[in-house]
């Protein structure tokens, strides 16, 4: 599995431990996940360690440091996720232009779009003023 972790998870690892951290470990360790990062990333990645705010130790800064260089394989370009097809809007009829049947289903009433034209004949269709 790939994984990109953003650089406020590394922080958040960094600074508080905890479950970000143990996030990022696990990554880093196990053999199903693979943490790509690109250039950018990785320069992002030293740029915001190596802020005087944080103010890491340099004990620790160098165990991150080296834990991305161990852990991460370096790519050009990370791929934009494809994300499945939004699905179609159900089109509300607008007031007064359809038809509808209102029958019996299953003990309740439902309006069901009438396939004719209302008539005299056709006495249990009735204009649906608005659907909303």
């Amino acid at each position: 599995m790939i994984v990109v972790i953003d650089t406020n998870i590394l922080i958040s690892a960094a600074l508080r431990g905890g479950f970000p951290a143990r996030a990022v470990l696990y990554c880093a360790a196990n053999q199903p996940f693979s943490w790509y990062i690109s250039t950018e990333i990785l320069g992002e990645y030293h740029e915001v360690l190596h802020r005087p705010k944080f103010s890491f130790p340099a004990p620790k800064l160098e165990y991150w440091v080296n834990l991305i260089a161990r852990s991460t394989i370096l790519i050009d370009h990370i791929p934009a996720a494809r994300l499945p097809p939004r699905p179609q809007r159900r089109k509300i009829p607008r007031a007064g232009t359809r038809h509808f049947c209102r029958l019996p289903h299953y003990g309740r009433w439902r309006l069901y779009r009438c396939p004719s034209r209302p008539s005299a004949a056709h006495s249990h269709c009735k204009r649906v003023p608005a659907l909303c």
